[in-house]
């Protein structure tokens, strides 16, 4: 038998005497237990999916003793459920390096999902399919095995210390009248993966933009590999005027995926015939032996250039600070809005 729902339909078997008396059988069904004697005895047929005895008892009448009880067993198997009874999940997203164990499968009204194999890595970034199974609630159905269940697998971020990293993290560099380029390299190593893509960006291309082979702001560039786990891409950054901007450099493959940002700050040049000896109160700027000396009473940003106008230093200070390892000659000192023309 299999389950329908409706109660098993076992015909009662007869015996006949060779008086021509005919005896037909009362049924009864059980639920067999672990020992002798441990049956459950059925007020009815039964219905639900399982093992079962029935057993045929003839009462005989004034003239035939009954004849011997007849016992037989018997299986309700489960049924099976038929595609249009479950829903397959939809929608499910993993990153690189996660399993399936880490992939949420949706509750369900009528039973429960679960992963054949949680420990499966979910692989590279793409669309991949999994094996799931489906448990009905209702135990007189069996679970459905090998259902494919689609999970859109993204890069994931790059680990801590690893990901991107530059050449340089930022410059500064005194804008020169016209358009100026310098390059710029990003690397990343490690656990890469294929499709390897870069984009470089800038924030504000009338100061800066990047230059591809394609000649356009955005691209996405070629890799070249020097070794095997690492990957570069080298870029042309021209600088245009004076001001600020940002070059985000995205990487992404099959297996991470992360961004690194280059802070330019293009200086406006400054002219040596202009500039006045400073004064200001408690701001001092004077050479010592083999280097300049400032001493701000404030925090102050302190920028050194030479009379091309070049900048060869520039930070924030407060207090006395010496700056070193200048060869001798004729220097501009900026210490805020104010300026200082000196000898070293």
């Amino acid at each position: 038998f299999t389950y329908d729902g409706e109660a098993v339909e076992i015909a009662a078997p007869q015996v006949t005497s060779v008086a021509g008396f005919t005896d037909t059988a009362v049924l009864t069904y059980a639920k067999p237990g672990e020992g002798e004697g441990d049956d459950t005895v059925l007020s009815e047929a039964p219905v639900d999916a399982g093992s079962y005895k029935v057993t045929a008892s003839f009462a005989g009448n004034a003239n035939h003793n009954p004849a011997t009880p007849v016992v037989k067993a018997f299986t309700i198997e489960r049924a099976t459920l038929q595609a249009e009874d479950y829903t397959v999940p939809t929608g499910l997203t993993a990153a690189y390096g996660q399993t399936l164990a880490e992939v949420a499968l949706p509750e369900a009204e009528n039973g429960t999902w679960s992963w054949q194999d949680e420990t499966t890595p979910v692989g590279d970034a793409g669309e991949k399919t999994f094996k799931a199974t489906f448990k009905p609630a209702n135990e007189n159905y069996n679970p459905v095995k090998d259902i494919e269940v689609a999970i859109i697998v993204s890069p994931a971020e790059f680990p801590e210390g690893s990901g991107i990293r530059l050449d340089k993290a930022s410059d500064t560099i005194v804008f020169a009248g016209t358009d100026t380029t310098f390059v710029l390299t990003a690397i990343v190593s490690g656990d890469l993966g294929a499709d390897p893509q870069w984009v470089w960006e800038s924030s504000d291309e009338w100061v800066a933009t990047v230059r591809a082979d394609t000649d356009t702001v955005s691209s996405i560039y070629d890799e070249s590999a020097s070794e095997a786990g690492i990957r570069q891409s080298v870029a042309t950054i021209t600088v245009h005027s004076v001001g600020n901007a940002i070059i985000t450099i995205a990487y992404t493959d099959s297996h991470y995926t992360g961004t690194v940002a280059f802070a330019l700050t293009v200086a406006e040049p400054l002219n040596p015939s202009s500039i006045e000896q400073g004064g200001d109160a408690g701001v001092k700027v004077y050479t010592v032996s083999d280097a300049i000396r400032v001493y701000t009473p404030d925090r102050e940003r302190v920028s050194i250039f030479s009379l091309s106008g070049a900048m060869l230093r520039t930070e924030e200070q407060v207090g006395i600070r010496d700056y070193t390892g200048l060869p001798h000659g004729v220097y501009i000192v900026r210490v805020g809005s104010r300026s200082w023309k000196l000898w070293l």
